[in-house]
């Protein structure tokens, strides 16, 4: 065997152990990586986070890497869940302390996806849920007073921005809104007379939130009809006071 022969023989085998040590296979090719994940979300429960993403492409794919933190940054893998899983709830966390996640994809060669971008949850200790005790105007009342607030109470404190914002009127009411001391009675002050003879459906949508963190299980809605015309004369001690004109 010449040298140039051996030299060459010599070079191919580098060559093919290179790429071997490359996770490519002898045709140069490179190992086709995983497909990233897409559709990771994550609902927290108390001391557990349940994540859920969107099944990943590929023929040859064998698992996923959660991974976690406290920090987007920093996030160590802490699981690896079956291709045919889609969901993976991680427990024993630390109520109130923000959660960071992330999951990737893994073929049977052992290529792995990039990471999805991380996403975020706040572990919350189990509570009562709020919900809608009174309203005033009562569901279904008639011949309210144009100038009268709506007011809705709770079963609990709540969490007052996010309930505000849950607050919708139909037809439109700008209101200016308050609340009682406890933080369990929302109040809205029409700045103007409601319209005359018309039906209003107010709606605390779902996403209205104690102050410990518990959103309503479901929306709460009510209706009224106001008066016709003007609104009728206060009546002290009559249960319409509060939906009337004072007298002159």
């Amino acid at each position: 065997m010449t040298v140039r022969r051996a030299a060459a023989l010599l070079a191919g085998a580098l060559l093919l152990l290179l790429a071997a040590c490359n996770g490519a296979p002898p045709g140069g090719d490179p190992t086709p990586s995983a497909v990233t994940p897409t559709g990771l979300k994550a609902e927290a429960g108390d001391r557990y986070v349940d994540l859920t993403w969107e099944e990943a492409d590929g023929d040859d794919l064998e698992s996923y890497g959660i991974y976690q933190g406290t920090s987007a940054t920093e996030l160590e893998r802490v699981a690896e869940v079956p291709a045919d899983k889609t969901t993976h709830r991680v427990s024993g966390l630390d109520n109130g302390t923000e959660y960071f996640f992330a999951i990737d994809a893994k073929t049977a060669s052992g290529a792995r996806s990039t990471r999805t971008a991380a996403v975020s949850a706040t572990p919350q200790p189990a509570g009562e849920v709020p919900i809608v005790t009174g309203t005033t105007p009562s569901n279904g009342a008639s011949n309210i007073g144009r100038n009268s607030n709506i007011n809705v109470s709770f079963s609990k404190g709540m969490n007052l921005a996010p309930t505000v914002g849950a607050f919708n009127a139909s037809p439109a009411i700008a209101c200016e809104f308050s609340w009682n001391a406890l933080g369990d009675r929302l109040t809205c002050d029409p700045a103007s007379d409601l319209e005359p003879n018309e039906e209003y459906t107010i709606t605390i949508a779902a996403s209205a939130a104690s102050a410990d963190g518990h959103p309503m299980d479901e929306a709460y809605t009510f209706r009224f009809t106001t008066a016709a015309g003007t609104s009728p004369t206060c009546v002290f001690g009559s249960t319409n006071f509060g939906e009337c004109l004072l007298g002159e």
